[in-house]
């Protein structure tokens, strides 16, 4: 159907005259309404990316990749599962851990916490923890009775480093005894994960004093694991709930937050539906300019048509012009919307001090900023889809230029 005609012509038509400043301003805003709606669907996918990929890697590297423990709240014999899980080979490292809820007040302030015992000689290779300690030493944890609080958990209470805070917890045999645990910390260090949830609510203690205060008798809760692939979570899970003895319950961060990451992939995509819908809305306002055109180059093709220019060479011109705008808005898209993504997180800031206005308030989403991971496989998806609609939005125009009579146009030239 192509012909080195219909191309000549067509993109002949894609620049209009002087004199035909009405084709040229229509021609534009197709082209601008299309390279928006592709710039704003790269944008929107790579927020969703990063921000998948940002709240993954945090959550796994606050939680550990995969967890051993019981039902009733202290494991037995932690010791041997301990050496069990550290003799399979896709296990990296391994530490022991107690956690629990209790209360905690200073100066009037009381609010509920999520205590956490660990291993300090062990835990840092089995989490990120020890690194997300922004203020203090995570080793302090080892002098006596100390703890690390969430820097919102801190804020909340209004305590600082190196004052005291009381916490209380409900003793393992709440039946026999009425009155609950209570012992005083000193706050050695402030914990900064940059997931809300977490430093929200956590304390950190040594294992023993965690273990003292929430009556852990057998010294743990459980067993954290730390994977050399974290994808394999689930197989290696499946593995040890096979070779341990007893009613070890063996579960994996796949597990422990597959709602909240399956929700988020479905987000993603529909999220991508709903912008692709826009790129289509943008892409056939390519229709509407061809009907344009058409129209006004009426004689034209009438003069086309007497010359022994066929509907299908007819047809073809006006394709071609409806490509070109298309294929045009597109690249200009792709280019704007690699560039936004790339230097999204430098701008978001600006934007924000500009308006005045917080975009990710960190008691509402898990992230206090917005990152971005740009993939070429998006970027492919959404030019190739973007194209696609804009070669199928010019067919009706150019089937309607086909259908043009030549002696019904000319008849009063």
């Amino acid at each position: 159907m192509f012909h080195p005609l219909s191309l000549f012509l067509g993109q002949r038509y894609t620049r209009p005259r002087r004199r035909q400043g009405f084709l040229s301003l229509i021609a534009s805003v197709s082209v601008a309404g299309v390279a928006l709606g592709v710039a704003v669907l790269i944008t929107v996918l790579s927020v969703m990316n990063g921000f998948e990929r940002e709240v993954r890697d945090r959550v796994i590297g606050v939680l550990a990749h995969a967890t051993i423990a019981d039902a009733g709240g202290f494991l037995q014999d932690w010791e041997t599962v301990l050496q069990i899980a550290r003799r399979i080979g896709a296990v990296v490292g391994a530490a022991p851990y107690v956690t629990g809820q209790a209360m905690l007040s200073h100066g009037g302030r009381v609010t509920g916490a999520q205590i956490e015992g660990v291993s300090v000689a062990a835990e840092g290779g089995v989490s990120d923890l020890p690194a997300s300690v922004s203020a203090g030493h995570f080793q302090s944890l080892d002098a006596g009775a100390a703890v690390i609080l969430g820097k919102t958990l801190a804020e909340s209470l209004g305590v600082a480093m190196g004052q005291s805070i009381r916490a209380y917890a409900a003793p393992a045999d709440a039946a026999a005894r009425a009155e609950p645990r209570m012992r005083r910390y000193t706050v050695t260090g402030i914990l900064s994960t940059g997931l809300y949830e977490y430093d929200r609510t956590l304390a950190l203690m040594s294992l023993q004093n965690a273990a003292d205060l929430l009556d852990v008798r057998s010294g743990a809760s459980g067993v954290r694991l730390r994977l050399r692939d974290p994808w394999q979570a689930p197989t290696v899970a499946r593995a040890l709930a096979q070779t341990l003895v007893g009613p070890a319950l063996v579960s994996d961060w796949t597990r422990r937050h597959s709602t909240f990451f399956r929700a988020l992939s479905q987000q993603k995509s529909m999220m991508f539906l709903v912008f692709a819908l826009i790129v289509a809305v943008a892409a056939f306002n390519i229709v509407s300019t061809l009907v344009v055109v058409v129209m006004n180059k009426g004689s034209d093709i009438a003069i086309l048509r007497t010359l022994g220019l066929r509907p299908a060479r007819v047809m073809a011109v006006f394709m071609v012009q409806g490509t070109l705008i298309g294929l045009l808005g597109t690249a200009l898209g792709a280019l704007g919307g690699i560039a936004l993504a790339a230097n999204l997180t430098r701008l978001l800031p600006w934007i924000e001090r500009l308006l005045g206005w917080r975009f990710l308030s960190p008691d509402v989403y898990p992230l206090a900023e917005l990152p971005a991971r740009l993939e070429w496989m998006d970027v492919l998806q959404v030019t190739g889809i973007t194209l696609a609609l804009a070669v199928v939005a010019t067919i009706y125009p150019a089937w309607r230029a086909a259908r043009i009579r030549p002696a019904a146009v000319l008849r009063y030239e």
